[in-house]
């Protein structure tokens, strides 16, 4: 049995950990006012320590959580993408910004256009004809809330916490 590497074991507790706030939102991860718990997690990738890790576990830990989604198939791929593209968002933010204001801002914004234009644009008013209103601008709301405010709390303690790191 090889060694596993540190990354290797932070990728898979971000994604365990992006599961399970997932599952503990419950019903109310799968709706159109989509809140969920994980979403939290999103902006992770902005920090150096997590980076690549991050947008890894945040990928994986999307795919594994909408395969319960009621969107089927269609969420399963969208989702997977939404994080893979906010992950990367935020990983970039933190490369240029770390430790400041504006990147942080950054990193949540790119959750919450993220999850607005996939989930809400893509998945829910085109796929789905959920209405505009309930899909965009709900998705965005609640995505504003948990990766907005909570991402950046988080952010925010982590940056003093861990310092250029």
């Amino acid at each position: 049995m090889g060694r596993v590497s540190v990354g290797m074991m932070r990728a898979s507790i971000i994604a365990a950990a992006y599961v399970a706030l997932t599952f503990v939102t419950g019903s109310l991860a799968y709706t159109p006012l989509q809140f969920r718990l994980s979403e939290v997690l999103m902006p992770l990738p902005y920090k150096r320590r997590f980076g690549r890790d991050a947008v890894i576990g945040l990928t994986v830990g999307g795919f594994l959580a909408e395969l319960i989604s009621p969107y089927g198939i269609f969420d399963v791929v969208l989702g997977t993408i939404t994080n893979l593209v906010a992950g990367i968002l935020a990983y970039m933010a933190g490369l240029r910004f770390e430790g400041r204001r504006v990147g942080r801002m950054l990193a949540v914004l790119a959750s919450i256009a993220s999850v607005a234009f996939f989930i809400g644009f893509v998945l829910l008013h085109l796929v789905y004809e959920v209405p505009f209103i309930e899909s965009v601008v709900y998705i965005a709301l609640s995505e504003s809330l948990t990766a907005g405010i909570g991402g950046y709390l988080l952010l925010e303690a982590l940056d003093r916490r861990m310092p250029g790191k």
